[in-house]
């Protein structure tokens, strides 16, 4: 009977490694699957590490976004159209266009990585369906080596556009992130075009 017992212990100690085996095998798998899920973190991730500064801004409606009359609708034929106004482009050969800020907070470094904390927070559950008006008046600016990359916000319709470089979306964020991102908004001073 003792050596039954013996070897009931090692047969449950055998079991409980190879359990826990295939468990560290899954989480492995699972972790690889996730970051290879998100590329667009591990690109904004890397811009906002290596950033030299980050600016929040607040902006009026520009070219790119801006809410033009169908002439269709009105009963004329098609036109072709014509390009934005330059002087309404939130960026300009690059830069970014001053005209169009109004309200403008640089980011200490302590605030980018709340930052970063809120934007590459991993998406569980309840993802937004933006609605369609995209006006977006709200950016973050991410300077490095003179160059310039952005997120353009609109908070109205949860939507998101990015520079190539980064290629994060509102298909990024849930209601919760939204929420954070707005609070951090405000909490750093931007109000401009926020709804209480």
């Amino acid at each position: 009977k003792m050596g039954m017992g013996l070897k009931l212990k090692f047969d449950m100690t055998s079991f409980c490694l190879k359990i826990c085996f295939k468990l560290v095998v899954a989480l492995f798998a699972f972790a690889q699957t996730t970051a290879q899920s998100y590329p667009q973190y591990r690109k904004l991730n890397a811009k906002l590490n290596q950033a030299d500064s980050i600016i929040l801004i607040s902006h009026i409606i520009t070219a790119e976004h801006e809410v033009r009359a169908d002439k269709r609708i009105e009963g004329e034929p098609e036109k072709e159209t014509t390009l934005p106004n330059d002087s309404l482009l939130l960026f300009i050969e690059g830069k970014l266009n001053e005209r169009v800020v109004t309200e403008r907070i640089l980011l200490p470094e302590t605030r980018i990585k709340e930052l970063s904390s809120i934007l590459l927070k991993e998406l569980k559950v309840n993802k937004v369906i933006p609605v369609k008006c995209d006006q977006p008046h709200h950016s973050i600016v991410i300077y490095k080596n003179n160059r310039q990359s952005y997120l353009d916000i609109c908070f109205g319709c949860q939507r998101i556009h990015s520079s190539p470089d980064i290629e994060f979306s509102h298909w990024d964020m849930n209601k919760q992130k939204w929420n954070r991102l707005l609070a951090f908004f405000k909490k750093a001073g931007i109000f401009q075009f926020i709804e209480e």
